[in-house]
């Protein structure tokens, strides 16, 4: 019988231990780092997105909004994904109970790495990535990293929020590093684990089962609330889908469109359904089981390119010859290798926008040319007015447009300046 966690057992260790994590003051250099993510959040949020529309970019506005939000959210956490720089995020998500924590620890070792059995289920969402050394982190929503000793981090489970309600919600992720990543992943060859190093650029995300809502607690900390605002940044997803479950649920299918969004109809090979715990299957049942959840992605209109394989943990084999599993990792690890940095994003948005600011402009000095030579051939004077307010109005966007570029080139210019201090 695994030995229980004192944590679990002793109250007081227990609060101490909450204490370690959020009641850690700043230093003077985290202050300083903690006002440039405000200022540039407001830079961001406010004065580009104002600039977005006195520009009278309204179609455009809503995509644009979208990829500054989330580029905001990464600065915001930059010390978080400064560990994650050129890594593809592979989110693992499902029901509650689906054995997330236990299928991520049967791909990266044979010692598990996340607490797994019912009890203990994933609370907070946690990153898994390559390190130089085994090291466990609590990053607040204070942007601190808390180092925890094993038996720490393996605490922080439903079984300790439930009884300590409202403490999940000061921690944003755990993040677990570790040197020997790939030693024994899951069908690597050994010229995989040891010849190349693909595994290096893969970040793995376990996430709480979106179903596992509590009474009583307000939505924004529910599981569900919680997995679906991790997963909104993931690069790739691993759906898993336990085998007693048989087909995808229609829930499942809202919660991945919900978290997902347009990410899963445009980039369906970019999600992996896995039907988990599948030696409790014959083969004959498994391969209906399949069939179903295929059938059932083709009518949801992903199928063309969203894999599925049948996988069991506890054998860590995928089942009848597929290397599915591995593949997906491998092409995680290639987009990861070349994921652009935050600098890299901020100068493509910047960009894009510049082009869509340059086009309207080039838009209105044409209309202008147009509308002045209509109204030095206008044959009948009575229809000279009407144009001469175009032309005013073509004028006066020219005027508008000019100065909503300064104003995001000056905007941008300090956004770059306070991202340099932060990534020094």
């Amino acid at each position: 019988m695994p030995k229980r966690n004192h944590f679990l057992q002793d109250p007081k260790q227990a609060l101490a231990l909450i204490g370690k994590i959020i009641g850690g003051r700043k230093t003077a250099p985290e202050k300083k780092r903690t006002n440039l993510f405000r200022r540039i959040d407001r830079l961001i949020d406010e004065q580009l997105l104002d600039t977005l529309n006195e520009a009278g970019l309204e179609e455009e506005e809503l995509a644009f909004s979208e990829r500054l939000r989330l580029l905001s959210d990464k600065i915001e956490q930059l010390g978080k994904f400064e560990l994650l720089e050129h890594k593809a995020i592979i989110g693992v998500g499902g029901q509650f109970s689906a054995g997330k924590s236990t299928f991520i620890n049967s791909l990266i070792g044979k010692e598990p790495v996340l607490p797994q059995n019912i009890s203990v289920t994933t609370s907070i969402s946690t990153y898994i990535i390559c390190g130089k050394k085994d090291q466990n982190s609590a990053y607040t929503t204070n942007h601190q990293f808390i180092k925890l000793a094993d038996e720490e981090y393996k605490a922080l489970t439903h079984e300790f929020t439930e009884t300590y309600v409202g403490f999940s919600r000061f921690v944003d992720n755990i993040i677990l590093e570790r040197h020997d990543f790939s030693d024994n992943i899951v069908a690597a060859s050994d010229t995989d684990r040891n010849g190349g190093d693909w595994w290096k650029h893969v970040a793995l995300l376990d996430t709480p089962g979106y179903n596992k809502a509590r009474d009583g607690q307000q939505e924004r900390f529910t599981d569900r609330k919680q997995a679906a605002e991790q997963l909104e940044n993931v690069d790739f997803l691993i759906w898993l889908l336990s085998v007693e479950n048989g087909d995808l649920s229609e829930s499942d299918m809202d919660f991945l469109f919900e978290s997902l969004g347009s990410k899963l109809s445009e980039c369906p090979e970019r999600v992996l359904v896995v039907i988990n715990k599948a030696k409790k299957k014959s083969d004959t049942a498994m391969k209906e089981i399949l069939e179903q959840v295929e059938e059932t992605l083709r009518n949801a209109g992903i199928s063309e390119k969203c894999l599925v394989t049948a996988y069991d943990s506890i054998a860590r084999e995928e089942r009848f010859g597929k290397t599915h599993i591995i593949d997906f990792l491998k092409k995680a690890a290639s987009l990861g290798r070349n994921k652009k940095d935050l600098k890299d994003e901020l100068q493509e948005i910047q960009k894009d926008i510049q082009k869509c600011l340059d086009e309207r402009l080039k838009y209105e000095m044409s209309r202008e040319k147009k509308l002045y030579r209509a109204i030095v051939e206008a044959k009948f004077p009575e229809y000279a007015g009407s144009l001469v307010d175009s032309y005013h109005l073509a004028v006066l966007r020219q005027r508008i447009i000019r100065m909503c570029s300064a104003k995001f080139q000056n905007v941008i210019k300090h956004v770059n300046h306070d991202l340099r201090i932060l990534v020094r």
